[in-house]
Protein backbone atom coordinates (compact mmCIF):
# COMPACT_ATOMS: atom_id res chain seq x y z
CA UNK A 1 0.00 0.00 0.00
CA UNK A 2 1.42 3.28 -0.87
CA UNK A 3 -0.19 7.01 -0.63
CA UNK A 4 -1.60 8.12 -3.72
CA UNK A 5 -1.94 12.08 -3.09
CA UNK A 6 0.31 13.38 -0.79
CA UNK A 7 -2.31 16.08 1.11
CA UNK A 8 -3.03 15.14 4.73
CA UNK A 9 -6.16 16.05 4.53
CA UNK A 10 -7.03 13.56 1.19
CA UNK A 11 -5.26 10.92 2.44
CA UNK A 12 -6.28 7.95 -0.75
CA UNK A 13 -4.14 4.90 -0.35
CA UNK A 14 -3.05 2.09 -3.21
CA UNK A 15 -5.36 -0.56 -2.50
CA UNK A 16 -3.73 -3.14 -3.31
CA UNK A 17 0.36 -3.13 -4.80
CA UNK A 18 0.74 -3.07 -8.21
CA UNK A 19 0.97 -0.40 -10.59
CA UNK A 20 -1.35 2.39 -10.59
CA UNK A 21 -2.66 3.56 -14.04
CA UNK A 22 -4.76 6.25 -14.90
CA UNK A 23 -8.58 5.58 -15.01
CA UNK A 24 -8.83 6.18 -18.70
CA UNK A 25 -6.48 3.52 -19.25
CA UNK A 26 -9.02 0.87 -17.50
CA UNK A 27 -9.84 -1.53 -20.36
CA UNK A 28 -13.23 -0.67 -20.14
CA UNK A 29 -15.66 2.13 -21.29
CA UNK A 30 -17.86 1.91 -17.94
CA UNK A 31 -14.59 3.00 -16.11
CA UNK A 32 -12.69 4.69 -18.83
CA UNK A 33 -15.13 7.08 -19.51
CA UNK A 34 -15.43 8.28 -16.37
CA UNK A 35 -19.40 7.19 -16.32
CA UNK A 36 -19.22 5.70 -12.60
CA UNK A 37 -16.72 8.65 -11.84
CA UNK A 38 -13.25 9.82 -12.03
CA UNK A 39 -10.34 7.96 -10.37
CA UNK A 40 -7.56 6.01 -10.56
CA UNK A 41 -6.69 2.22 -11.01
CA UNK A 42 -3.90 -0.17 -10.32
CA UNK A 43 -3.00 -3.09 -11.89
CA UNK A 44 -2.54 -5.55 -9.16
CA UNK A 45 0.83 -7.82 -8.02
CA UNK A 46 -0.90 -9.09 -5.14
CA UNK A 47 -3.91 -11.00 -4.61
CA UNK A 48 -5.41 -9.14 -1.52
CA UNK A 49 -7.34 -5.66 -1.77
CA UNK A 50 -7.36 -3.46 1.00
CA UNK A 51 -9.03 0.13 2.24
CA UNK A 52 -7.67 3.00 0.40
CA UNK A 53 -9.09 5.41 3.17
CA UNK A 54 -10.03 5.53 6.44
CA UNK A 55 -13.82 4.96 6.97
CA UNK A 56 -17.01 3.10 7.08
CA UNK A 57 -17.92 0.46 4.67
CA UNK A 58 -21.48 1.63 3.44
CA UNK A 59 -21.95 -1.26 1.00
CA UNK A 60 -20.75 -5.37 0.79
CA UNK A 61 -21.59 -6.28 -2.81
CA UNK A 62 -23.24 -9.92 -2.80
CA UNK A 63 -20.75 -10.87 -5.36
CA UNK A 64 -17.79 -9.85 -3.49
CA UNK A 65 -16.29 -7.77 -6.16
CA UNK A 66 -17.14 -4.34 -5.12
CA UNK A 67 -17.00 -2.29 -1.52
CA UNK A 68 -18.57 1.07 -1.19
CA UNK A 69 -16.87 3.35 1.59
CA UNK A 70 -17.73 6.62 3.08
CA UNK A 71 -14.82 9.12 5.05
CA UNK A 72 -15.84 11.49 7.94
CA UNK A 73 -15.27 14.39 5.53
CA UNK A 74 -18.17 12.65 3.47
CA UNK A 75 -15.66 11.80 0.33
CA UNK A 76 -17.43 8.44 -0.86
CA UNK A 77 -15.63 5.45 -2.62
CA UNK A 78 -16.19 2.48 -4.87
CA UNK A 79 -13.91 -0.33 -4.76
CA UNK A 80 -13.70 -2.59 -7.94
CA UNK A 81 -11.80 -5.30 -7.54
CA UNK A 82 -11.56 -6.62 -11.54
CA UNK A 83 -13.47 -6.62 -14.82
CA UNK A 84 -16.76 -8.63 -15.39
CA UNK A 85 -15.66 -9.91 -11.90
CA UNK A 86 -19.63 -9.47 -11.33
CA UNK A 87 -20.65 -12.46 -13.52
CA UNK A 88 -18.54 -14.54 -11.36
CA UNK A 89 -21.03 -14.77 -8.82
CA UNK A 90 -18.74 -14.45 -6.05
CA UNK A 91 -16.36 -17.41 -7.21
CA UNK A 92 -13.01 -16.87 -6.59
CA UNK A 93 -13.22 -14.43 -4.15
CA UNK A 94 -13.48 -13.82 -0.91
CA UNK A 95 -15.02 -10.92 1.42
CA UNK A 96 -13.04 -9.80 4.38
CA UNK A 97 -15.45 -7.12 5.94
CA UNK A 98 -19.18 -6.46 6.50
CA UNK A 99 -21.13 -3.45 5.65
CA UNK A 100 -20.97 -1.11 8.31
CA UNK A 101 -17.69 -1.57 9.64
CA UNK A 102 -15.36 0.72 10.38
CA UNK A 103 -11.31 0.16 8.75
CA UNK A 104 -8.47 1.99 8.63
CA UNK A 105 -6.63 2.52 5.25
CA UNK A 106 -4.51 -0.61 4.71
CA UNK A 107 -6.93 -2.81 6.13
CA UNK A 108 -7.43 -6.10 4.04
CA UNK A 109 -11.25 -5.70 1.96
CA UNK A 110 -11.59 -8.49 -0.51
CA UNK A 111 -9.28 -11.61 -1.53
CA UNK A 112 -8.89 -13.17 -5.07
CA UNK A 113 -8.10 -16.92 -5.94
CA UNK A 114 -5.43 -15.15 -8.61
CA UNK A 115 -4.70 -18.73 -10.44
CA UNK A 116 -8.59 -18.86 -10.84
CA UNK A 117 -8.56 -15.64 -12.38
CA UNK A 118 -6.07 -16.25 -15.01
CA UNK A 119 -7.86 -19.62 -15.80
CA UNK A 120 -10.79 -17.86 -16.55
CA UNK A 121 -9.40 -14.66 -18.18
CA UNK A 122 -10.35 -12.02 -15.79
CA UNK A 123 -8.65 -8.82 -16.20
CA UNK A 124 -8.09 -8.38 -12.22
CA UNK A 125 -7.39 -4.17 -12.41
CA UNK A 126 -8.87 -2.43 -9.68
CA UNK A 127 -10.59 1.17 -9.54
CA UNK A 128 -10.80 3.15 -6.61
CA UNK A 129 -13.53 5.58 -7.88
CA UNK A 130 -14.72 8.74 -6.61
CA UNK A 131 -18.49 8.84 -6.22
CA UNK A 132 -19.07 11.77 -3.72
CA UNK A 133 -17.57 14.60 -2.14
CA UNK A 134 -14.04 14.51 -4.61
CA UNK A 135 -13.82 18.27 -4.78
CA UNK A 136 -11.86 18.14 -8.04
CA UNK A 137 -15.23 16.63 -10.07
CA UNK A 138 -15.82 19.74 -12.06
CA UNK A 139 -13.03 21.50 -13.34
CA UNK A 140 -12.87 25.51 -12.38
CA UNK A 141 -12.31 26.29 -15.62
CA UNK A 142 -15.73 24.92 -17.08
CA UNK A 143 -17.16 26.38 -13.72
CA UNK A 144 -16.01 29.79 -14.43
CA UNK A 145 -17.46 29.04 -18.32
CA UNK A 146 -20.42 28.24 -16.79
CA UNK A 147 -21.30 31.28 -14.54
CA UNK A 148 -20.24 33.35 -17.34
CA UNK A 149 -22.67 31.99 -19.31
CA UNK A 150 -25.45 32.05 -16.53
CA UNK A 151 -24.18 36.04 -16.54
CA UNK A 152 -25.33 36.74 -20.19
CA UNK A 153 -29.07 34.41 -19.62
CA UNK A 154 -29.42 37.03 -16.79
CA UNK A 155 -28.87 39.96 -18.99
CA UNK A 156 -30.63 38.93 -22.06
CA UNK A 157 -33.56 36.08 -21.14
CA UNK A 158 -34.66 35.90 -17.92
CA UNK A 159 -33.18 37.87 -14.47
CA UNK A 160 -34.91 34.69 -12.16
CA UNK A 161 -33.23 31.78 -12.65
CA UNK A 162 -32.83 28.50 -10.56
CA UNK A 163 -29.70 28.88 -8.37
CA UNK A 164 -28.30 25.60 -9.27
CA UNK A 165 -27.96 26.27 -12.92
CA UNK A 166 -24.38 27.05 -12.82
CA UNK A 167 -23.64 23.93 -11.38
CA UNK A 168 -26.36 21.84 -13.68
CA UNK A 169 -24.58 24.15 -16.77
CA UNK A 170 -20.72 23.09 -15.65
CA UNK A 171 -21.54 19.21 -15.04
CA UNK A 172 -23.39 18.93 -18.74
CA UNK A 173 -20.32 21.22 -20.31
CA UNK A 174 -18.06 18.96 -18.59
CA UNK A 175 -19.81 15.41 -19.20
CA UNK A 176 -20.03 16.83 -23.36
CA UNK A 177 -16.03 17.89 -23.64
CA UNK A 178 -15.35 14.83 -21.78
CA UNK A 179 -17.27 12.31 -24.04
CA UNK A 180 -16.07 14.45 -27.26
CA UNK A 181 -12.25 13.83 -26.44
CA UNK A 182 -13.14 9.74 -25.84
CA UNK A 183 -14.84 9.74 -29.21
CA UNK A 184 -17.91 8.54 -27.73
CA UNK A 185 -20.84 9.10 -30.18
CA UNK A 186 -24.14 9.76 -28.92
CA UNK A 187 -26.06 11.24 -30.95
CA UNK A 188 -28.08 13.97 -29.41
CA UNK A 189 -31.23 15.11 -31.31
CA UNK A 190 -31.85 18.63 -32.06
CA UNK A 191 -35.18 19.94 -31.77
CA UNK A 192 -36.08 22.16 -35.09
CA UNK A 193 -39.91 22.76 -33.38
CA UNK A 194 -37.75 24.03 -30.13
CA UNK A 195 -36.03 26.05 -32.03
CA UNK A 196 -38.92 27.44 -33.60
CA UNK A 197 -41.09 27.90 -30.58
CA UNK A 198 -38.04 29.58 -28.82
CA UNK A 199 -35.59 31.58 -31.26
CA UNK A 200 -33.97 33.50 -28.94
CA UNK A 201 -32.66 31.05 -26.24
CA UNK A 202 -31.68 28.94 -29.28
CA UNK A 203 -29.77 31.07 -30.67
CA UNK A 204 -27.97 32.45 -26.78
CA UNK A 205 -27.49 27.99 -26.49
CA UNK A 206 -25.90 28.11 -30.37
CA UNK A 207 -23.51 30.47 -29.47
CA UNK A 208 -22.27 28.94 -26.42
CA UNK A 209 -21.90 25.71 -27.92
CA UNK A 210 -19.78 27.82 -30.79
CA UNK A 211 -17.46 29.13 -27.90
CA UNK A 212 -17.42 25.97 -26.20
CA UNK A 213 -15.81 24.08 -29.33
CA UNK A 214 -13.54 26.99 -29.94
CA UNK A 215 -12.58 26.94 -26.54
CA UNK A 216 -11.36 23.33 -25.49
CA UNK A 217 -10.76 22.59 -29.35
CA UNK A 218 -13.40 19.77 -29.52
CA UNK A 219 -16.53 18.83 -31.68
CA UNK A 220 -19.75 18.92 -30.10
CA UNK A 221 -22.80 17.79 -32.06
CA UNK A 222 -26.12 20.17 -32.92
CA UNK A 223 -27.99 18.35 -30.74
CA UNK A 224 -26.19 19.99 -27.82
CA UNK A 225 -28.26 23.25 -28.35
CA UNK A 226 -31.20 21.42 -27.81
CA UNK A 227 -29.88 20.48 -24.73
CA UNK A 228 -28.83 23.86 -23.36
CA UNK A 229 -31.60 25.40 -24.57
CA UNK A 230 -33.83 22.82 -22.18
CA UNK A 231 -31.35 23.73 -19.26
CA UNK A 232 -32.32 26.97 -19.64
CA UNK A 233 -35.97 26.67 -19.85
CA UNK A 234 -35.93 24.47 -17.05
CA UNK A 235 -34.18 26.99 -14.93
CA UNK A 236 -36.06 29.54 -15.74
CA UNK A 237 -39.01 30.58 -13.30
CA UNK A 238 -42.54 31.10 -14.43
CA UNK A 239 -41.17 31.28 -18.42
CA UNK A 240 -44.49 31.06 -20.61
CA UNK A 241 -42.70 29.02 -22.63
CA UNK A 242 -44.33 26.63 -24.49
CA UNK A 243 -43.72 23.95 -22.27
CA UNK A 244 -47.02 21.34 -22.28
CA UNK A 245 -45.46 18.85 -20.47
CA UNK A 246 -43.43 20.63 -17.66
CA UNK A 247 -46.35 19.61 -14.79
CA UNK A 248 -47.27 15.92 -15.78
CA UNK A 249 -42.85 15.74 -16.08
CA UNK A 250 -43.31 16.52 -12.21
CA UNK A 251 -45.64 13.36 -11.47
CA UNK A 252 -43.14 11.03 -13.91
CA UNK A 253 -40.34 11.99 -11.87
CA UNK A 254 -41.49 11.41 -8.90
CA UNK A 255 -43.21 8.27 -9.79
CA UNK A 256 -39.51 7.02 -11.44
CA UNK A 257 -38.06 8.00 -7.90
CA UNK A 258 -40.72 6.08 -6.27
CA UNK A 259 -39.55 3.02 -8.12
CA UNK A 260 -35.99 3.32 -7.23
CA UNK A 261 -36.60 3.62 -4.28
CA UNK A 262 -38.83 1.04 -4.13
CA UNK A 263 -36.70 -1.75 -6.04
CA UNK A 264 -33.32 -1.22 -3.64
CA UNK A 265 -35.72 -0.16 -0.70
CA UNK A 266 -33.69 3.09 -0.01
CA UNK A 267 -34.86 7.06 0.43
CA UNK A 268 -32.82 8.69 -2.06
CA UNK A 269 -31.32 12.17 -0.82
CA UNK A 270 -33.90 14.67 -2.47
CA UNK A 271 -31.50 17.39 -1.46
CA UNK A 272 -28.49 15.63 -3.09
CA UNK A 273 -26.34 16.96 -6.67
CA UNK A 274 -27.01 13.50 -7.99
CA UNK A 275 -30.69 14.00 -7.41
CA UNK A 276 -30.90 17.35 -8.78
CA UNK A 277 -28.85 15.68 -11.97
CA UNK A 278 -31.27 13.03 -11.97
CA UNK A 279 -34.47 15.47 -11.91
CA UNK A 280 -32.82 17.33 -14.75
CA UNK A 281 -32.24 14.71 -16.67
CA UNK A 282 -35.92 13.42 -16.77
CA UNK A 283 -37.34 16.91 -17.63
CA UNK A 284 -35.30 16.84 -20.73
CA UNK A 285 -36.28 13.13 -21.12
CA UNK A 286 -39.93 13.96 -20.78
CA UNK A 287 -39.90 17.07 -22.92
CA UNK A 288 -37.74 14.32 -25.70
CA UNK A 289 -41.20 11.73 -25.30
CA UNK A 290 -42.90 14.11 -26.23
CA UNK A 291 -41.88 15.69 -28.88
CA UNK A 292 -41.52 11.93 -30.59
CA UNK A 293 -37.80 12.25 -30.31
CA UNK A 294 -35.40 9.59 -29.13
CA UNK A 295 -31.29 9.07 -28.87
CA UNK A 296 -30.38 6.57 -31.82
CA UNK A 297 -29.26 3.19 -30.50
CA UNK A 298 -25.30 3.75 -32.00
CA UNK A 299 -23.40 2.79 -28.45
CA UNK A 300 -24.78 -0.38 -27.92
CA UNK A 301 -21.56 -2.20 -26.77
CA UNK A 302 -21.65 0.28 -24.53
CA UNK A 303 -24.67 -0.33 -23.30
CA UNK A 304 -24.33 -3.78 -22.92
CA UNK A 305 -20.92 -3.34 -21.35
CA UNK A 306 -23.42 -1.45 -18.53
CA UNK A 307 -26.21 -3.76 -18.16
CA UNK A 308 -23.60 -6.60 -17.74
CA UNK A 309 -21.67 -4.80 -14.82
CA UNK A 310 -24.82 -3.45 -13.50
CA UNK A 311 -27.26 -6.03 -13.42
CA UNK A 312 -29.79 -4.87 -10.38
CA UNK A 313 -29.55 -1.74 -11.48
CA UNK A 314 -30.42 -2.61 -14.87
CA UNK A 315 -33.74 -4.53 -13.79
CA UNK A 316 -34.62 -1.28 -11.80
CA UNK A 317 -34.37 0.61 -14.93
CA UNK A 318 -36.44 -2.60 -16.63
CA UNK A 319 -39.31 -1.33 -14.32
CA UNK A 320 -38.36 2.15 -15.45
CA UNK A 321 -39.32 1.26 -18.65
CA UNK A 322 -42.38 -0.37 -18.48
CA UNK A 323 -43.48 2.73 -16.57
CA UNK A 324 -42.39 4.95 -19.81
CA UNK A 325 -44.07 2.21 -22.03
CA UNK A 326 -47.02 3.18 -20.10
CA UNK A 327 -47.13 6.89 -20.67
CA UNK A 328 -45.93 6.88 -23.77
CA UNK A 329 -47.26 3.56 -25.70
CA UNK A 330 -43.38 3.52 -26.84
CA UNK A 331 -40.10 1.60 -25.12
CA UNK A 332 -36.73 3.32 -24.46
CA UNK A 333 -33.83 3.08 -26.99
CA UNK A 334 -31.00 1.05 -25.34
CA UNK A 335 -29.38 4.84 -25.71
CA UNK A 336 -32.18 6.30 -23.66
CA UNK A 337 -31.61 3.07 -21.25
CA UNK A 338 -27.91 3.18 -20.94
CA UNK A 339 -28.55 7.17 -19.16
CA UNK A 340 -30.77 5.40 -16.74
CA UNK A 341 -28.55 3.08 -15.85
CA UNK A 342 -25.69 5.92 -15.16
CA UNK A 343 -28.40 7.81 -13.39
CA UNK A 344 -29.89 5.32 -11.33
CA UNK A 345 -26.28 4.49 -10.19
CA UNK A 346 -25.48 7.84 -9.07
CA UNK A 347 -28.09 7.96 -6.74
CA UNK A 348 -28.26 4.47 -5.03
CA UNK A 349 -24.48 4.52 -4.98
CA UNK A 350 -25.30 7.45 -3.01
CA UNK A 351 -26.92 5.72 -0.48
CA UNK A 352 -24.06 3.21 -0.45
CA UNK A 353 -25.56 0.21 -2.45
CA UNK A 354 -24.03 -1.43 -5.31
CA UNK A 355 -25.16 -4.58 -7.09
Amino acid sequence: MFRIFKKESTNICSPVKGTCIPITEVKDQVFSSKMMGDGFAVIPEKNVVCSPIDGEITMAADTKHAVGMRRKDGLEILLHVGLDTVNLNGQGLKLLAKSGARVKAGDALIEYDAEYMEKQGIDMTTMVIFTSGFDQELPEDIIRVASKMVLRIKNQVAKNLNPNLVFILADHINFAVERARKGLDISLPYSYELEYEQPGITKLAAFFVKNIRKRYQVFLPKGEITSITMHILNAMEGTSGKLEEKESSGVIIRKVTEIIEEHFDIQIDKESFNYFRFKNHMKYFVDRKSRKEEFTDQNQELYDSMRKSYPETYECVLKINEYITEIFHERCSSEEMMYFIIHVNRLYMKEGLLP
